[in-house]
């Protein structure tokens, strides 16, 4: 079983998408996560970071309640990124982390 649970979805102008789901993960790293506390290669805190931004900028700031200014085909890309990144991130962070993916539309 795993010591640290994580969620992973994005919440606009958060600027992280981890956040605690344990005591443990609480304790070692805060409810919200950003990557560089993680100790993640240098690569998959930049790839975060991008992720965070494109999400962001989906939002109409002058319009938070209003349409999405992504088209349906760049939500699917931005989804697929996502996943992507999901999976590295598992694989960098290993055994000692449970990461529940938040981010699909399933």
């Amino acid at each position: 079983m795993a010591l640290y649970e994580l969620r992973y979805f994005f919440d606009a102008g958060s600027g992280v998408c981890l956040w605690a789901a344990n005591y443990q993960a609480r304790g070692q790293f805060g409810y919200p996560i950003a990557g560089a506390t993680l100790g993640l290669p240098e690569s998959l805190v930049r790839q975060a970071d991008e992720l965070i931004e494109q999400y962001d900028a989906a939002l109409d700031w002058d319009d938070p309640a209003g349409p999405s200014l992504y088209s349906e085909a760049r939500w699917l890309q931005f989804f697929d990124d996502a996943m992507t990144f999901l999976v590295l991130l598992r694989t960098s962070l290993g055994s000692d982390f449970d990461i529940a993916d938040r981010v699909r539309m399933d």
